[in-house]
C-alpha cells in the first residue's frame, strides 16, 4: 500500500548512510587491513619541521609524571578560559551555561505546546479546510526556503564576526511575535505574517549551536568527556527530558479538560460536528465562539497563551540576561550597520559556503542528505492527506 512504500522509501537514507560509512572505512585502509593513520612530525638533526619534537620519557620522567603534566596543562587552560570569559561577560562559563540552558527550557517548552495546539487551533478559529492550510504552508514556505539559502550565510557570518546576540535577540523577538499573534487574533493574514517572521525566527538554532562553541576551552571541546560530541549529546538528552515534560503537561491538560476537571475542553473537538463541512468555524473577524469578544474558549487556546508566555520569558533572558559571549578576537571591530554595507553584497553569492564540500567524502554525503530531503519534503502532504481522511484529534 502507499504507505508501506512511503515507510520503505524512508529507509533508503539510513541504507546509503551505512553503505558510505562502510565504504568509507574501507576506502582508508591499507592493503594489508591496516588503518592508514596521519604521520606525526618528524624531526631533523636541526630541529622540529612541522612542530616541537614530542618529548621523550627520560626528559620527562615516569609515566605518572607525563599524567601530572598534561593535567596541569589542562587545569591551566581551563583556568585562563574561565578568567577570559568572565573578563568579556561578566559571568563565568558555568554560569553562562546554565542560563542558556534555561532559556532552551523556556524555548522547548514553548515550542511544544505551540505545535501540539496548531492544527486544530487553526481549523477552529482561522479556517477549517485542510486543503488551504496545506496550500498556505505551500505557498509560504517554498519561498522562504530559497531567501533562507540566501540569507542564512550571511547570517552565520555575521555571528561569527559581530555578535550572536544579536541574531538570538531577533530569532526570539520573531518567534514571541509569531505566538502572541496566534493567540490574540487569529487571521488568514496573521498566519501568513506568522509563517513569513518563521524566516527569522528559525536562524536562532544554527547560532545557538555555534554559541555553546564559546562557553568551553578548546581542551573541553575537543577533548575532555567526549569533546563536542559529548557535550552535544548532553544537550540532546537533556532537550529530550525537556520536550517529554512539555508533552506530557499539554497531554495532562487535554485529558482533564475531556473529563471535565479543568473547565476547559478541547474547542476543536467540542464543536467538531458542528464546524463540518464549514470553512471556519469562528466567523471571520470572530475571535470567540459566540462572537462576543475574545475569550479562552478551551484547551487549544489555553496551550496557545502558555506558550506565547513562556516564549516572552525565553526572549527576556535572552535579551537581559544572557551576554555576548563571542570571543574579541574574532570580532571585526566595526558597528553593525558599517559591516552590512560593506558586506551586503555577500547575500547575493550565498554559493560560496559550499566550500565545504570540497572533499569527495562530503560531497557524497551531501548526496545521501539530498535524497533524505527529497523523500522527507513529501511527508508533510501524505501526512495532510492521512490527517484529511481519518480526522483525528489533537495527540489524543
Amino acid at each position: 500500500k502507499p504507505h508501506y512504500a512511503w515507510s520503505l522509501l524512508a529507509l533508503a537514507p539510513h541504507a546509503l548512510a551505512l553503505f558510505a560509512v562502510l565504504m568509507t572505512a574501507v576506502a582508508n585502509c591499507t592493503d594489508d587491513g591496516a588503518t592508514t593513520l596521519p604521520s606525526l612530525p618528524r624531526e631533523s638533526v636541526s630541529g622540529p619541521v612541522d612542530a616541537p619534537p614530542i618529548p621523550t620519557l627520560a626528559a620527562v620522567g615516569p609515566l605518572k609524571d607525563v599524567a601530572v603534566v598534561k593535567t596541569t596543562h589542562l587545569h591551566q587552560e581551563q583556568a585562563a578560559h574561565i578568567q577570559a570569559f568572565k573578563h568579556r561577560t561578566g559571568m563565568s562559563p558555568k554560569r553562562c551555561y546554565h542560563v542558556v540552558l534555561f532559556a532552551m527550557t523556556l524555548r522547548i517548552l514553548a515550542t511544544v505546546w505551540f505545535g501540539m495546539a496548531f492544527l486544530e487551533y487553526t481549523r477552529y478559529y482561522i479556517i477549517n479546510d485542510v486543503g488551504i492550510i496545506t496550500t498556505l504552508d505551500t505557498i509560504t514556505g517554498s519561498p522562504q526556503h530559497l531567501i533562507k539559502a540566501f540569507i542564512f550565510p550571511f547570517l552565520g557570518v555575521f555571528s561569527d564576526t559581530m555578535s550572536r546576540k544579536t541574531i538570538l535577540v531577533v530569532a526570539s523577538l520573531a518567534m514571541t511575535i509569531n505566538m502572541w499573534l496566534m493567540a490574540i487574533i487569529p487571521s488568514v493574514e496573521v498566519l501568513v505574517i506568522v509563517r513569513s517572521l518563521n524566516l527569522l525566527a528559525d536562524i536562532g538554532y544554527a547560532i545557538r549551536n555555534a554559541q555553546f562553541r564559546d562557553l568551553f576551552s578548546m581542551s573541553d571541546w575537543e577533548r575532555v568527556d567526549g569533546g563536542a560530541t559529548g557535550i552535544k549529546s548532553r544537550i540532546a538528552i537533556f532537550g529530550t527530558i525537556v520536550s517529554a515534560f512539555a508533552v506530557a503537561v499539554g497531554m495532562g491538560l487535554l485529558k482533564l479538560g475531556e473529563t471535565g476537571l479543568l473547565g476547559l475542553e478541547n474547542e476543536y473537538t467540542l464543536r467538531k460536528e458542528d464546524c463540518r463541512g464549514k470553512r471556519h468555524c469562528v466567523p471571520r473577524g470572530q475571535y470567540s465562539w459566540h462572537g462576543d469578544g475574545w475569550k479562552v474558549d478551551g484547551c487549544l487556546r489555553l496551550l496557545m497563551l502558555m506558550a506565547a508566555v513562556t516564549m516572552t520569558l525565553e526572549t527576556l533572558v535572552v535579551v537581559f540576561v544572557l551576554p555576548e559571549t563571542i570571543r574579541p578576537e574574532s570580532q571585526a571591530g566595526v558597528s553593525v550597520c558599517r559591516y552590512i554595507r560593506k558586506n551586503w553584497y555577500q547575500i547575493l553569492t550565498p554559493w560560496t559556503t559550499l566550500r565545504v564540500f570540497a572533499t569527495a567524502q562530503l560531497r557524497d554525503l551531501m548526496q545521501i542528505r539530498f535524497v533524505w530531503y527529497l523523500i522527507g519534503a513529501g511527508t508533510g502532504v501524505l501526512f495532510n492527506s492521512w490527517y484529511r481522511r481519518f480526522e483525528p484529534d489533537t495527540l489524543t
